[in-house]
């Protein structure tokens, strides 16, 4: 089912409206604003189809008016009607194969891939990656023996209450 959807202000004003299909009104993900915590707050309006729905869309924009062009009250980037907007997961043109040749070329000789994993220069370049980015033997073994330390100054304390 495709919907138009508004998102409300505490205060029962619109401050985004867009066009969804199933969770999309209720998911912050991939929108410029957060959708509003209580679920009270967002209103959905059915629509037969997309292109419905996207109609929906631009006229509650167009209603409302946008804060970024000064015409209303909505957080809205654009007028509606686009799907994605243009500043989201805009489509690319395919790659030609000379594009291709030379993203491959570029990526030869870094280390990257299956193949440079499994050889000792490629081990060799991951171990010395890691250095430093885990604790040692010792400080492992301080910092075991600090959380049992805690672990018996809590059961003491408990203990001490019953």
């Amino acid at each position: 089912m495709f919907y138009s959807y508004m998102w409300l202000r505490e205060d029962g004003s619109p401050y985004y409206v867009g066009k969804g299909l199933g969770k999309r009104a209720f998911i912050s993900d991939a929108h410029g604003v957060h959708r509003p915590k209580d679920r009270s707050r967002i209103i959905l309006f059915e629509q037969v189809d997309e292109a419905a729905a996207f109609e929906s869309e631009t006229a509650l924009i167009e209603l409302f008016g946008r804060k970024d062009i000064g015409t209303g009250c909505l957080r809205n980037l654009t007028d509606g009607g686009e799907n994605p907007p243009s500043w989201l997961g805009r489509k690319r043109a395919p790659w030609s194969d000379e594009r291709r040749k030379q993203a491959s070329e570029a990526k030869k000789g870094l280390g990257l891939g299956h193949a440079n994993r499994t050889t000792p220069a490629g081990i060799e370049k991951m171990r010395a990656a890691k250095i430093g980015k885990y604790p040692s033997a010792l400080t492992r073994q301080r910092m075991s023996e600090s959380q049992t330390l805690a672990w018996l100054k809590r059961k003491a304390i408990g203990e001490r209450q019953l």
